[in-house]
This record gives C-alpha cells, structure tokens and sequence, in this order.
C-alpha cells in the first residue's frame, strides 16, 4: 500500500509532517510519496512549493518527493481534470512515471471536489482518501457535496486540535470520522522548520517575549495578508467585487491596513513585517504597502518561501494583525504575545452568499482576536457550531440546538439596535430556518409544520442553554477558562483532548 500525500499549500506540509508523528495517518508499508501541486493562478508566476522552507519536515518523513505540477504542464493544476474516457491512460502514466507498481494506493488530500484533488481522485478510482482540513475554511461543509461514490471512498478527516473542543463539521453528513493531530505536534514541527531556517537562531526566551522585543532589540509587528477568497474575492481580477459583494479588492486591502496600522500604533510599534499569502494579487499588496508607509510604518517583506507560523517562531513578533487566517489562531498555540483580528466585522457583515466558506474562518478569528472580552472556549464553539448549522441547515442538522442555544443566550440589543448575534448570523436566514426572532432578539425554535393542512403549532420556548450530544461536547473545556489559559495547557499537553 502506497500513500500519496498531494500538498498544495506550506500549512498542509506542517500539518502532515505533525500527522505522521502522532500516528494520525493510515499506515503506508510501500512508503509515503509527496505529491506537490500548486494552485497559485500562475504557478510559472508564483511561489513554487518545492521551495518552500516548510518541505523540509514533511521529506524527512517521507521516501519521495513527485510534482503534479510538472508532470502536467504546461496545464494548470488548478483546473485541470482529465476526461473519464482518459482515466486509464493516466493512472498508467502515473503509476510508471510515479514508480508506484500495480498494488493499491491511498491518497491524503484536503478536497476531493476540485482542483489537484479531483483530478488525482479520478486518476486513480480505486484508492481509499484521507482528507484533511488545514485551514478553518474547511471546518464547515464545502460548497460542493461529495458525490460519484466518493463518501464511500472516505475512510478520516485529519485536522490539527487550534482550539480546544473545535471539531470540524465539514463532512458529518457522510459519518466521517475525525482525528485530531494534538497542537503540541504542530508546534513541534513549525520549531523544527524554524530551525532549518535560520540554524543559529535561537527561540526566544519568556523575557524576550514579555518585553515585546524579539532578541535584537527590535520591537515588531506581522501582518498576515489574505488570500482574496479569505476576504470573499473568489475572483482573481484585483477589480473583481468578488463572491462577498465587498467591493474593489485594492480598497479593501487599503481598509484593512488602515486598521491594522492602527493597532500597531496602538502598541507603540513602528516596523511591520509583511507574510503574503501565495495567491495575494499584486495591486493588493501594493496597496497594502502604501497604506502601512502611509502611516509612518516601516515595512519589511518576509520571503515566501516561510509559512507565517515558521516566522512566528523565528522572530517571535509582538504584535500579529490579520484578519481571516488560520496561521492568526495557529500563532496563539505558537505562543504569540498578542494576536489581533482586524475588520472582520465588515468584512462578515458584507460576505455574500451566507454560506461563503470564508465566514467559518472569520467567526472564529472576530469572536476569539477582534476587540472586546476574551470568550471562553465553549463560547467560540458553540458559535462556530450554531454558524455552521445556519450556513447548512440540510447537511449539518444535528447543530440545530447549538443554534437555538447561541441565539437565546444573546438577548437584548446592541447600539445600533439589532440582537449581538446578528454580528455573526443575518435575521433573514434565522427566519427562514424558523428560529423565528421578535425584534428585540428573543428566539423561538418552531418545529417544522406536518404534512398535510393541519395547522403549524405554536411556538415553544426553548430552554437555555441546550446541551449537545455527549460524544461531540466531551472535549470542549469548562465554561469561564480563559481561552488563551486552555491553549497554553493544551501546548503543554495538561488539557484533556480528543484523541483518534
């Protein structure tokens, strides 16, 4: 049996290599082969993967390392899929030019629907998958649902432990099983790639990071700067006003600056180091850059060969802004001083259509890093859950108490008049699943009508909180435990987790 691990992002390289420790991977007697593809617009263009510093780890845990990009080209990984008549004739160009023999293979991916995964799932039909959700964004159910015998093809989803109790609903319709790969394992593995990076550097010490200095003297702050999917832009014309409806994205960028150069003054911080996603357009860095300078900000490009978690690590920030990145919740377990979320709530607020993929990541990062008080663990999950269930009431109903739950414990109105979880959950898609909500944010639970003309009941109050079922509530911490105290006993390994 031979696994392939297809990689299309640096986090997913982390995230395997943390995987192959912890035993989170099916067992692989013929060996472990890399298969790297990337899905940047222009891969002759971008940042390529097998450059990247994050590779280091996952090959030493490996046998080989193949490129899907190059046996391809000059087609793009991106979007290519071979026609079903043509399936035969690839497997067999793969399995010589790959070295794999005849004997079966599992595949290892983060989605099977489309791109490089569903490509690779058809190429070879009969191969078991192993799924992985990287990024938050892969926390809710994808836009497209597994269908053509897929969901019988799924033997796990893997995904890292960023928050206690978070666990992904990406495929629960189908039953998948999740295995959690502990964040101390990820740790482990972002420090060792930090050391391949810069050999004589030593980590940080706890003086160091309390001083806001990172070993030189220099205070400094990190902006992460998003993927235009990651802000709603599905679109890879900088102009395009994209899925979210929010506008020209070189605008956006500027606005998002605008507020993280705001923060970094706030803390007192006048060098900024830039980490730019590979997919980042050229006009949205430019004026993201402009408007950071602007500011009386010295901005400092970070290469794009290391992942933002390995900087992290090497130059122990003060300061890190983002907006909708995983790597900004990732940092907390990384041990980050100060992880802030900026304009996540405009960016929620004009994310169109509701069930936009990007909203489960900008959930967690306005409700865990933007301003206000720090949320205890249970209150971030039981958001994301009662989110999840709103953006996919078909596929997910078994969430419907966590969203009866997050909505009546939020009574009352804010300064603008509409109930708190309208920051997270629009009033038109609670009505229209029959949470049925008075103006002044009380929520009522209506059973869906029976057939037939008898009468739909009258609405019953729902008592608060309602609990979830046991097997899915197990590994969410105490209510009231700060939410960074329980990351930082998670990292030590004192928190209970949810082992595969």
């Amino acid at each position: 049996m031979t696994q392939l691990l297809v990689v299309t992002s640096p986090r997913q390289m982390l995230l395997l290599a943390a995987a192959i420790d912890h035993g989170a991977l099916p067992p692989a007697p013929d060996g472990r082969v890399v298969v790297l593809a990337d899905i940047v617009p222009v891969p002759e263009t971008g940042p390529e993967l097998a450059a990247n510093a994050a590779l280091g780890a996952l090959a030493r845990r490996t046998d080989r390392i193949v490129s899907w990009t190059a046996t391809i080209a000059p087609l793009r990984p991106a979007t290519f899929v071979p026609r079903r008549d043509e399936q035969p004739v690839w497997e067999r160009l793969l399995r010589e030019h790959w070295q794999l023999g005849d004997g079966p293979v599992t595949l290892v991916l983060a989605d099977p629907a489309q791109g490089p995964g569903r490509a690779l799932t058809r190429v070879l039909p009969h191969a078991r998958l192993t799924l992985v959700a990287d990024r938050l964004e892969r926390w809710a159910p994808p836009r497209t649902a597994l269908r053509d015998g897929l969901p019988a093809r799924v033997d796990a989803l893997v995904a890292p432990e960023l928050l206690p109790g978070l666990l992904p609903h990406a495929y629960d319709e189908h039953g998948t099983r999740t295995v959690l790969v502990p964040a101390r394992r990820l740790v482990d593995v972002v420090v060792e790639t930090a050391r391949d990076v810069a050999p004589n550097h030593s980590a940080p010490d706890r003086t160091a990071r309390s001083s806001g200095t990172n070993g030189d003297g220099t205070s400094t702050a990190l902006l992460i700067v998003d993927a235009p999917e990651d802000l709603g832009h599905d679109g890879d014309d900088p102009a395009s006003t994209g899925a979210g409806g929010l506008g020209e994205l070189g605008a956006l960028a500027e606005r998002l600056a605008e507020l993280a150069a705001i923060e970094i003054g706030a803390a007192g911080l006048d060098d900024v180091t830039l980490v730019v996603h590979p997919r980042a357009t050229p006009t949205q860095v430019r004026r993201t850059v402009r408007t950071l300078r602007a500011a009386h900000l010295d901005v400092t490009m970070s290469s794009a060969d290391v992942p933002a978690e390995v900087v992290v690590v090497r130059d122990a920030p003060r300061l890190v802004v983002g907006t909708a990145s995983t790597a900004l919740v990732t940092a907390l377990a990384l041990g980050a001083r100060d992880v802030r979320a900026v304009g996540t709530a405009e960016v929620l607020d004009a994310l169109t259509p509701y069930h936009h993929p990007a909203r489960t990541a900008l959930t967690v990062t306005d409700r865990l890093l933007a301003t206000g008080p720090e949320p205890s663990t249970a209150d971030v999950v039981r958001l994301v859950e009662a989110v999840t269930y709103v953006m996919h009431p078909d596929r997910v109903p078994h969430l419907r108490p966590a969203a009866v739950a997050v909505l009546t414990s939020m009574q009352g109105t804010d300064d603008e008049g509409r109930p708190p979880w309208r920051r997270w959950i629009r009033r038109r898609r609670v009505e229209r699943l029959r949470l049925v909500a008075a103006r002044d944010g009380a929520v009522t639970d209506v059973p869906p009508p029976t057939p037939g003309p008898a009468a739909m009941p009258a609405p019953v109050p729902v008592p608060v909180p309602v609990p979830t079922a046991p097997d899915r509530s197990a590994a969410v911490p105490r209510r009231g435990r700060g939410l960074r105290t329980a990351l930082r006993l998670m990292r030590a390994g004192d928190a209970p987790r949810r082992e595969p």
